[in-house]
């Protein structure tokens, strides 16, 4: 079969559309059906020829897009501007494409010949140097504010503990205890505050995880309340890491916290340890672990779930899917920053209706160079390490 151009013939071109390996479709220029396809195409979007040839483009482009397309096919527009736009492949996947098309006629048929280069990648690093740049101006402003709070605090904890022993009335007395509630969990939210700026001081040391999660342990069962059951399998020679210990309850806390939130009516929250090893030949992987022994600390509970929506915004600064007044939406990105902070990595398994994993890997005391002074990693860096 030969493709002819508006105007003049072109080579013979089934080896050329065949043989190419960026996705090629030939669609109808006025139903936008599908005409026919490359290999590639097949191989890209999983579908079989037969499948594609019963489609428009419609069925794979995102509704939205779908008029900007058409209307740059009716005015010849896609030939030398790229149209973006979103495509859906088989499996449901969403990806970022560009396509260029130039009119031919196929089968004594007009009809628009288009070439598909997917930009995914391109996309999600605009995204994430966007993310980056809002956060870093964010991180900034926190960390001088919360500076400013934390010594307001201090005068304002100061006077209530004074108050609280010169006053014996027990009314007052109360009242005076209520001040320094408020002032502790204000104390605590700068904290949280200074962690997202990256100015937070890290007492590192040497610790054995299982510690940190007893040390929690009370705290945790405490805050979930007892409608929910809290279990422990930790690995009895897990490898020592060198965190601080405080940062590392206040991991656990937030995530326990987390889990509570999702299981109003109850269900059991398991946190875990054990060792693993990460070889050479898995160091390029998604979590983007250098090789050598790692802690595995996990958090799972039997809750509600999320979607993949809210997953791909769970780490990021201020956001909640709490009611207004409730959430400040700095729980879980101080998580992800505590774990950066230390050279681990985090990532999330969850799905509506079936429950929360969280899973923190922390490297090996033994794994840890000495860091440079000069080196501290800042927010745009954690967000970078971030795939």
């Amino acid at each position: 079969m030969l493709f002819k151009s508006t105007g003049k013939k072109i080579q013979p071109a089934r080896y050329l559309f065949e043989s190419n390996r960026t996705p090629m479709f030939v669609i109808d220029h006025e139903t936008h059906a599908f005409l026919d396809v490359n290999d590639a195409a097949l191989s890209y979007y999983g579908y079989s020829r037969k499948e594609f040839l019963s489609k428009t483009m419609l069925d794979i482009q995102a509704t939205e897009e779908f008029a900007q397309f058409t209307d740059g096919v009716r005015w010849d527009k896609v030939r030398n501007t790229p149209c973006a736009s979103r495509h859906q492949k088989r499996d449901g996947s969403i990806i970022h494409v560009q396509a260029l098309g130039d009119e031919i006629t196929f089968d004594s048929r007009r009809a628009v010949l288009v070439t598909i280069h997917d930009v995914s990648d391109r996309v999600r690093l605009q995204e994430r140097l966007r993310q980056c740049q809002s956060v870093e101006a964010t991180g900034r402003l926190a960390g001088g504010v919360a500076h400013d709070f934390n010594n307001l605090l201090t005068v304002i904890s100061g006077h209530a503990a004074m108050l609280s022993e010169d006053i014996t009335d027990p009314e007052i007395v109360s009242k005076v205890h209520e001040i320094q509630k408020a002032a502790a969990r204000a104390t605590s939210l700068t904290r949280q505050l200074l962690t997202f700026s990256g100015k937070s001081l890290l007492q590192q040391k040497i610790v054995n995880p299982n510690r940190v999660v007893r040390a929690a342990g009370e705290t945790i069962a405490r805050l979930v309340g007892e409608h929910i059951e809290v279990q422990t399998a930790l690995f009895p020679d897990v490898v020592s890491v060198r965190v601080d210990p405080v940062e590392m309850e206040q991991v656990l806390v937030n995530l326990a916290v987390n889990a509570g939130d999702a299981m109003p009516c109850g269900g059991l929250l398991m946190i875990k340890t054990e060792t693993i090893v990460v070889e050479e030949d898995q160091r390029q992987s998604q979590l983007q672990l250098q090789p050598g022994r790692y802690v595995l600390l996990s958090v799972c509970d039997t809750g509600c779930g999320m979607t993949e929506k809210i997953k791909r915004r769970l780490f990021e600064p201020f956001f909640t899917t709490k009611p207004q007044g409730q959430g400040t939406g700095l729980g879980l990105w101080t998580v992800y920053a505590i774990v950066k902070q230390v050279g681990g990595s985090i990532a999330v398994d969850s799905e509506p209706g079936k429950g929360t994993t969280f899973r923190i890997y922390l490297p090996g005391a033994e794994n840890i160079r000495e860091p440079d002074q000069h080196q501290k990693q800042s927010t745009r860096e954690m967000l970078d390490a971030t795939a």
